[in-house]
């Protein structure tokens, strides 16, 4: 069997070791064609470069830790879910390693601790945000870190965001275009920045309507130690009377919003015959709940890719934004919102 190294492929493409080194190693400097010519006899003669010498050579380890957040993480949350399995994605397409490191509060720092002083991270990866001592810890040692989906006001470290007021304003407008003028909000507490941020989208819409506020029908769910839908389902019972409910929820997301439908049911109130709901990300689940869910498309999996790509960029030194957006989608039109205006 034939020894293929760096020397050997350059030989076969007719180009120099340094531009196949290049190449393997993503980094610009190589024409396009130049780039495929190599990458054919690559894949022809199925070169693997050997990682323990790349990371030697490049001192680099090429791994990304995935840093769990407390509340949010991609076992219990169906948008982290599809967001980090296509970051995964993603991070080996660019020769990358994913970690896992646990679930990271204030009280559980010692595998993060661990990592860094393994030099065993080139940089890391967070569904929201990251507690003030992660994000020390990290930063204090040259470990770059993105976020995805931060809901930061003002970001202190590099993350894809979304604009969820911009959102929240045209799920309560559509509510408003469907006949809709008494519209509660039931946003997550534990996230302030994003509950604040839908509650004045939410307050936008309706002001401009020239539609009353009424307080008793914004709801804040906590999330400490429940699953979102069991904690919406839990709060919506309580705080909300059947007998001075509004036509329609703006939910902040589906789980919330399965949580508010359940909680409904339980008070004998259907979906949407009674009362219509909305929500925002658009989970896989949102089309196979019944009622199915009239739902603002968000792209988690586009959001997990631009992540790597962010964090590769930064890890290579590359020019980059500090933040990058990903656009809001369009309104899934489904089967929780009832069309009133003929009434």
């Amino acid at each position: 069997m034939k020894k293929v190294n760096i020397k050997t492929i350059s030989k076969m493409a007719g180009v120099s070791p340094a531009a196949v080194s290049f190449v393997l190693n993503n980094k610009g400097g190589v024409s396009e064609e130049t780039r495929k010519r190599i990458l054919d006899v690559v894949e022809r003669e199925g070169y693997i470069p050997n990682i323990n010498s790349r990371r030697l050579s490049m001192k680099r380890s090429f791994n990304l830790a995935i840093i769990m957040n407390e509340t949010y993480s991609l076992f219990t949350d169906a948008f982290a879910s599809d967001s980090m399995y296509a970051a995964v994605k993603r991070a080996a397409e660019l020769d990358y390693q994913m970690l896992m490191l646990p679930v990271m509060s204030i009280d559980n720092q010692e595998t993060l601790s661990i990592a860094v002083r393994q030099g065993n991270i080139d940089g890391a990866i967070v569904m929201h945000d990251l507690v003030p001592l992660s994000f020390a810890k990290l930063n204090d040692n040259g470990i770059p870190i993105v976020a995805i989906d931060s809901h930061m006001a003002d970001s202190i470290y590099p993350c894809i965001k979304v604009d969820y007021e911009e959102g929240s304003y045209r799920c309560t407008e559509y509510l408003i275009k469907k006949g809709h003028s008494d519209i509660g909000y039931i946003g997550i507490g534990a996230l302030p920045d994003f509950y604040l941020s839908c509650q004045k989208g939410y307050m936008r819409a309706l002001a401009g309507a020239k539609l009353p506020i009424h307080p008793e029908w914004i709801v804040c769910v906590e999330t400490t130690g429940y699953p979102l839908q069991d904690a919406s389902r839990a709060i919506v019972e309580e705080k909300i009377d059947r007998n001075n409910c509004p036509s329609a929820f703006f939910c902040g997301n589906d789980l919330v919003a399965i949580g508010t439908i359940n909680a409904l049911a339980d008070k004998g109130i259907r979906v949407p015959e009674d009362v219509s709901v909305i929500s925002m990300d658009d989970i896989s689940m949102a089309k196979f709940f019944i009622p199915s869910l009239t739902t603002l498309h968000v792209n988690a999996d586009s959001m997990g890719v631009k992540a790597v790509d962010l964090l590769n960029s930064i890890i290579l030194k590359n020019e980059h934004e500090n933040v990058v957006f990903e656009e809001l989608g369009p309104i899934m039109e489904r089967e929780s919102v009832r069309d009133i205006t003929d009434n």
